[in-house]
């Protein structure tokens, strides 16, 4: 067992030492081919650390010394060799856009409009449309007016396509957004059409985004949005555990709609201050052959860096889902259910098990090193490939992919369909109109909180009634702004 210090998700610098890697020259049918140092880097590193390189034929031991190797590199870009080789969604490769130091990465303010959001593909059409989850404070989009619950629909004028939605993370874009809302016949109305042009500037996220406390039925009820296992704001998460040790939390309610995943030792450290069992084992990485000495078994305790708070000592929490849950909100549910109820309300998870480190061009440090690289290893391009799959403390198995949960993911005890969102959602904490909190609510307490409430939930799909026009499954989920991004669902690690 090992006790966790400091760690994160982005990358495993200066953790490990190995032994150098030697570099090769292809030897094929037809002579001696020489690859470029780059190539090179890339099958050299993901041969030694791709979690899946055993069931990976391309990257058996002595594959890049034959014929048929000679032919799968010639003429590739690094990019197209690596995505060539991997067999996983997840994995990633990044020329000049990784910054070297772990905690400058971690540190960094990122450029962005503020808006998150999910895109949904309008059904029997090639056309998508973009619900806005949230809208950072501050930022352009907050400044334009877009508000949670809008609904983005056009692109530069034009409708949202398959060929066009990346332009979204442009960093100048004109959007077409419109309030959504229903009508008495529940069916979905748009407003009139707003036009922003959105330019990017350094976008600062808390994502400890919302808390609010629910006193109801004799129990103090806790609801804490939380948006990213950001390292950098641990005090901040580590506060609002304090916050609800004053309010005498008796139930907590964990948003984790929009969390695409982050800090291991964020994860760890929050699985303590809502369940306590300091000491116990939480999570087991697990690497491939090459590096099975590297594998971890990591405690629960409070890894957030420092914090005053202590745990709420809970025995159930009620956890918000989505088909974007993912990674290390995944991790830490699972982590969670080795030792108390984790009641899930929403959507099927991302089903994301496996974690990443960043690799560099040092193969006298195993590539897991950004210092001292030399020519001609100095080409720029690194690497974030899944290199290990995580347990809880009982070993449990990860749900496997069927018909009904095709991406394995973690299955709601009480699902909402997503469509049900669509002209409900006003601003968090809004207990009348947010059908997953509400439901949450009702579990803790037993009771509806308002006639509202009450009204809406015996309209919707989500809770029975299969005649409304929500029911229909309009909009098909395609993927929320962090799933669509390189790196954008993690489970990361670095040195402790």
């Amino acid at each position: 067992m090992k006790s966790l210090n400091k760690l994160s998700l982005v990358s495993l610098i200066g953790l490990l030492f190995f032994t150098s890697c030697a570099r090769d020259t292809i030897s094929a049918d037809t002579g001696s081919v020489k690859t470029t140092p780059e190539n090179e880097f890339v099958w050299n590193g993901l041969n030694s650390w791709y979690y899946w390189q055993k069931t990976t034929p391309t990257l058996a031991d002595g594959y890049n010394k034959t014929a048929k190797f000679a032919d799968l590199v010639s003429g590739k870009s690094a990019d197209a060799l690596f995505y060539s080789l991997v067999t996983d969604p997840f994995s990633w490769i990044e020329k000049d856009g990784v910054i070297k130091s772990p905690s400058a990465a971690l540190n960094a303010v990122k450029k962005g409009s503020g808006i998150d959001y999910t895109l949904f593909k309008v059904k029997d059409t090639n056309y998508y449309i973009g619900m806005v989850n949230y809208v950072v404070k501050g930022s352009p989009a907050a400044d334009a007016g877009i508000v949670r619950g809008n609904a983005i629909t056009e692109i530069r004028g034009e409708k949202i396509t398959t060929s066009n939605y990346r332009d979204l993370e442009s960093d100048m874009v004109t959007i077409t957004y419109q309030g959504m809302s229903r009508d008495i016949e529940n069916k979905i109305v748009f407003g009139d059409k707003k036009t922003a042009v959105i330019v990017t500037r350094s976008v600062n996220e808390d994502p400890v985004a919302f808390y609010k406390l629910f006193k109801k039925n004799g129990k103090n009820i806790g609801y804490l949005v939380y948006n990213a296992y950001d390292a950098n704001f641990n005090s901040r998460l580590d506060a609002a555990f304090l916050q609800m040790k004053q309010d005498n939390v008796t139930d907590l309610i964990l948003d984790l709609r929009y969390n695409g995943g982050g800090s291991v030792n964020t994860a760890i450290g929050l699985s303590y201050l809502i369940a306590g069992r300091k000491g116990n084992p939480f999570v087991s990485l697990k690497y491939n052959e090459k590096h099975q000495s590297q594998n971890t078994t990591y405690n629960l305790g409070n890894t957030l860096g420092g914090g005053a708070s202590e745990s709420l000592n809970l025995n159930k929490v009620y956890v918000l889902t989505s088909d974007g849950t993912a990674s290390a909100s995944e991790l830490t549910m699972d982590g969670l259910g080795a030792y108390i109820d984790v009641i899930r309300i929403g959507g099927t998870t991302y089903g994301k098990f496996v974690g990443s480190i960043t690799l560099y061009d040092s193969p006298d440090n195993g590539y897991t090193s950004a210092d001292n690289i030399k020519p001609p290893y100095n080409h720029g391009w690194t690497m974030q490939p899944i290199v290990f799959g995580y347990w809880n403390a009982k070993n449990n198995p990860h749900p496997q992919k069927t018909d009904d949960n095709p991406n394995g993911g973690l299955m709601p005890t009480f699902p909402i369909n997503s469509n049900d969102y669509f002209g409900t959602l006003k601003e968090f904490g809004d207990e009348n109109s947010d059908i997953a909190l509400i439901k949450a609510l009702q579990e803790i307490t037993n009771q509806t909180s308002s006639i509202a409430a009450l009204k809406l939930m015996a309209s919707l799909k989500s809770f029975g009634n299969q005649s409304g026009n929500s029911g229909s499954d309009q909009f098909q989920f395609f993927g929320t702004q962090k799933t669509l991004t390189p790196n954008g669902t993690k489970a990361h690690l670095d040195k402790p």
